[in-house]
């Protein structure tokens, strides 16, 4: 038995269970084709920029707790994930936008009370 793409309900014949889930679920892919390549441009260099920034200047902390502003407002604006075939489309952009919200806090306390991570 397929599942919807869109809300993951079972769903006997098609890829999608309505037209709504249709449009919403190709809507979806479509904004995927045109902005994955800059979504990963985005996550690698700020990946790697937090991992240089540690292991060189490990004093200049801000760098991080900037980056990870920008990374929690990346997946907020591109709710990509890798979850879609087994929990829908609408159940993975609810997990990925509920964490990067957590990492918008994160990154936000950690600016303005100048919190200091456990790791560092």
């Amino acid at each position: 038995m397929k599942k919807c793409k869109y809300c993951n309900k079972k769903n006997i014949e098609d890829d999608f269970c309505s037209d709504d889930c249709k449009n919403k679920g190709e809507r979806y892919f479509n904004y995927w084709k045109k902005y994955k390549y800059f979504f990963g441009l985005i996550i690698a260099i700020s990946i790697f920029v937090i991992i240089m920034q540690v292991a060189l200047y490990p004093e200049y902390i801000i760098v991080s707790k900037i980056l990870t502003l920008v990374l929690g407002l990346t997946f907020f604006i591109f709710p990509f994930g890798n979850t879609i075939d087994s929990i829908g489309i609408k159940n993975t952009v609810y997990i990925v936008r509920t964490i990067s919200t957590i990492l918008i806090i994160l990154g936000i306390v950690s600016i303005v009370f100048d919190f200091k991570w456990l790791l560092l």
